[in-house]
C-alpha cells in the first residue's frame, strides 16, 4: 500500500516562483515610471513657482528681471530672489536680502529633484541637470532652461526652456 503524500511537487514550487519573480519585475517597471513622473511634475512645479516670483520681481522693481547669464538655479543651498537697492536679484542666502531691508520674492530658489551640484543642462547632458536661468538687468526678457525625462502635457522629453511668454518645449531660449 502506497501513503499519500501531502504537499507541493518541485514542478508546482518553481511555476508559482516564476510568477512571482514576473510580478514583482512588472512593479519594479511601474514604480520606476511613477517616479520619473514624479520628478518631472516637480520640475515643472519648480519653474512655475520661479516664474511667479521673477514676475511680482519685474512688477515691483521698475519692469526688470534680475540680471544673471547662465547661473544655476539651486546649486547655491540657500540661494534666494530679492529686490531692493542693495540686493537685487539672486542672492546666496535670506539674510543677504533681510540685512539690506530687502524684498524677499522666493525664500528658497528650487533645485532640480535629481540632480548633483554640477550637472548643467544643454548639448548632451539632459539628465539630472540643475535649472539654468539667463536674463539681463536691462532687458525685459529671461529664459529658464530645465530637462523632463518624459513627455508632460505639451512639453517633450529632454531639454524645455520657460520664458515670460511660458513654457515651451526644445532647448532654443532666446
Amino acid at each position: 500500500m502506497r501513503s499519500k503524500q501531502k504537499g507541493f511537487t518541485l514542478i508546482e514550487l518553481l511555476v508559482v516562483i516564476a510568477i512571482i519573480g514576473l510580478l514583482s519585475t512588472l512593479a519594479v517597471v511601474a514604480l520606476t515610471s511613477a517616479r520619473a513622473k514624479a520628478r518631472d511634475a516637480k520640475r515643472i512645479s519648480d519653474v512655475k513657482q520661479t516664474q511667479t516670483a521673477l514676475e511680482l520681481y519685474f512688477a515691483d522693481q521698475g519692469q526688470k528681471y534680475p540680471a544673471g547669464t547662465d547661473l544655476l538655479l539651486g546649486v547655491t543651498p540657500n540661494l534666494v530672489l530679492c529686490g531692493g537697492t542693495a540686493a537685487k536679484g539672486f542672492q546666496p542666502t535670506v539674510a543677504t536680502c533681510q540685512d539690506t531691508g530687502a524684498t524677499t520674492f522666493m525664500g528658497k530658489v528650487p533645485k532640480d529633484p535629481n540632480s548633483d551640484a554640477t550637472a548643467v543642462c544643454g548639448g548632451d547632458v539632459v539628465k539630472d541637470c540643475n535649472y539654468k536661468y539667463s536674463g539681463t538687468e536691462s532687458d525685459t526678457r529671461y529664459a529658464i532652461l530645465f530637462a523632463l525625462e518624459g513627455k508632460s502635457g505639451d512639453l517633450a522629453a529632454g531639454l524645455n526652456c520657460a520664458t515670460q511668454d511660458g513654457m515651451k518645449s526644445g532647448a532654443t531660449c532666446p
